[in-house]
C-alpha cells in the first residue's frame, strides 16, 4: 500500500497507475487497482486489492481499514455521492469520495467539514471548480424559482382581492337602486290612498235619533280609485321586472370577473 496526494481521475490514469503497481484482474476481468481514503481520512491510499470488485450500494463511499474495504455513508454530502451501485474499482467516477481534508480528517463535500482550499503541504483538497460552479448555479436557480413563485402568488392574491372589491361595489349599487325604487313605490301608494277622500254629502238631523250620515264621494272618486289601482298594479309589475333585470345583470358580471 502506498500513500499518495491524489487519486487517478480517469480511466487512462487508472491504467497507468495499475501498471505501475502491477495489479491484476479478478475472474470477471475487472482491474484490482483501487485508490481510496483510509478510515481516518488522513491520507489517500492506492494498492492492488486481492478479491472481487463487487458492487457497493448507492449512497456510500468506500474506505480502506487494515486492508479491507468498508463503506461510509455520503447521503449528507453537498453533492457527488453515488446515486447508483458502483464497483469497488470505479470510485474514481465520484470525486466526492476521494476528496478529503487531511488537516481536519473529513470529506470536503461533507457540510460539517471546514472549507479550506489547501493543506499544509500546499496540495489542494478543496471542492473542484466545476463542482463549485454547479453548487452556485443550483443556489441561483433555487433563489430565482422562489422569486418567480412569490411574484405569481402576489399577483393571484391581488387579482382575487380586486374581484372581491368590485363585487362588493356592485352589491352596494344594486342595494341603493332597490332602496330608491321601494321608497318611490311606497310614497306613490300612500299618495294615491290619500286621493280617496271622505267628505260630507248631506247632513240630516232627525229630531228623534239625531243621526248624522256621511257618504263617500262617488262618481269621479270611485272611477279615479279604479284607475289608480290599475296604475299601482302596473307600477309594481314594472318594479319587479326591473329588479329581476338588475339581479340577472349582477350575477352575469360577477361570474365574468371570477
Amino acid at each position: 500500500m502506498a500513500m499518495i496526494d491524489a487519486c487517478p481521475k480517469n480511466l487512462d490514469e487508472i491504467k497507468n497507475a495499475s501498471a505501475n503497481l502491477e495489479c491484476g484482474f479478478d475472474r470477471f476481468g475487472n482491474s484490482q487497482y483501487v485508490c481510496l481514503p483510509n478510515t481516518e481520512k488522513s491520507s489517500l491510499i492506492e494498492f492492488c486489492y486481492e478479491g472481487l470488485m463487487g458492487l457497493k450500494e448507492k449512497g456510500n463511499c468506500l474506505e480502506i481499514a487494515d486492508g479491507k474495504l468498508v463503506t461510509y455513508s455520503c447521503k449528507h454530502f453537498i453533492c457527488g455521492c453515488p446515486t447508483e451501485p458502483v464497483r469497488s474499482n470505479e470510485f474514481y467516477k465520484y470525486q466526492a469520495c476521494q476528496t478529503i481534508n487531511t488537516r481536519h480528517q473529513c470529506y470536503r463535500f461533507d457540510p460539517a467539514c471546514p472549507q479550506r482550499n489547501h493543506d499544509n503541504n500546499g496540495i489542494s483538497y478543496g471542492i473542484p471548480e466545476g463542482s463549485q460552479n454547479i453548487i452556485i448555479y443550483s443556489m441561483i436557480s433555487v433563489i430565482l424559482a422562489l422569486i418567480v413563485t412569490s411574484i405569481i402568488l402576489a399577483y393571484l392574491l391581488w387579482k382575487k382581492n380586486k374581484a372581491t372589491t368590485v363585487d362588493h361595489q356592485i352589491l352596494e349599487e344594486s342595494a341603493q337602486l332597490i332602496g330608491h325604487f321601494e321608497k318611490d313605490s311606497t310614497h306613490g301608494m300612500r299618495q294615491r290612498s290619500d286621493d280617496i277622500i271622505m267628505k260630507p254629502f248631506e247632513v240630516e238631523v232627525d229630531d228623534n235619533s239625531h243621526l248624522v250620515t256621511f257618504e263617500k264621494e262617488e262618481g269621479h272618486n270611485l272611477k279615479q280609485e279604479d284607475t289608480n289601482r290599475r296604475q299601482r298594479n302596473n307600477t309594481e309589475t314594472s318594479i319587479e321586472s326591473y329588479l329581476q333585470e338588475i339581479a340577472d345583470e349582477f350575477s352575469a358580471t360577477a361570474s365574468k370577473r371570477r
